[in-house]
């Protein structure tokens, strides 16, 4: 249907609640320098009971594609999924050479391997039992490094400049881009 699909499904859950771990420690080891290192931990966000909308280009075509059976009832069922949020490794020095400017680096790594696959399961409500068997969808994120660098100079009481930059790696390999969060 030129750049209209004929039918799209939208998903939609809320997580249940995951505990994790996070953990920081900073040192001012002198007035001029300062250092940090902070650990976020793993979690598994789990959708256990999520819905699903279809959308149909037209009544027409919901009318034909429900009565040739080809497409299932994905919005009378439920589905669920899981995804992890990676551990975070974080490391940092603060560097003041006078007393208006400042200077901060910091490195930080992320374990976005966690990430392998999507596999996401469309259930009928009542028996839980599988309507749709949709593909893994294969990830195979790769773990990343971001690297910022940044400085202020404190003009005035009430006047901060600051400026800086950085540099985050993409965990996706270019045979798997896709348009999800983090491609």
């Amino acid at each position: 249907a030129g750049d209209h699909a004929l039918l799209s499904a939208k998903l939609a859950g809320d997580a249940q609640v995951a505990v994790g771990v996070n953990v920081g420690i900073m040192w001012d080891v002198h007035e001029q320098w300062t250092f940090g290192f902070n650990y976020r931990s793993r979690l598994n966000m789990k959708v256990k009971k999520g819905t699903a909308e279809m959308n149909y280009l037209s009544p027409e075509i919901k009318q034909v594609m429900s009565a040739t059976g080809l497409i299932p009832r994905l919005d009378e069922g439920t589905f669920n999924a899981e995804l992890p949020l990676p551990t975070n490794l974080t490391w940092a020095v603060a560097f003041r050479p006078a007393e208006k400017w400042e200077f901060a680096v910091d490195l930080q790594y992320v374990l976005w391997s966690a990430y392998d696959k999507l596999d996401v399961k469309i259930l009928e409500r009542s028996s839980n039992t599988p309507v749709l068997n949709i593909p893994v969808s294969d990830k195979k994120y790769s773990n990343t490094l971001a690297f910022r660098f940044g400085g202020q100079y404190h003009a005035l009481d009430w006047l901060t400049a600051r400026m800086g930059i950085y540099v985050d790696e993409s965990p996706v390999r270019s045979d798997y881009l896709n348009p999800e969060t983090p491609s």
